[in-house]
């Protein structure tokens, strides 16, 4: 679940570092790609917000801040 997508989300990060440091020419890509992995980690939360919301009106069940 959420685990999953911010260590992706946090290799990215190291990748992107890496990439900065290694090839100085290549910063904005290496920005880009920091961008992109927090910009999708994003979504996986909105994602997950939206099915609890819908298992919640379909059940009546609240399962925010519990494993699913």
């Amino acid at each position: 679940g959420d685990q999953l997508i911010d260590s992706l989300e946090s290799a990215a990060d190291r990748a992107a570092r890496s990439l900065a440091v290694e090839h100085p020419e290549q910063v904005d890509a290496a920005f880009g790609l920091s961008r992109v992995a927090h910009e999708l980690e994003r979504i996986a939360d909105l994602a997950k917000n939206l099915a609890e919301d819908v298992l919640y009106l379909h059940t009546g069940d609240i399962v925010r801040h519990q494993r699913l």
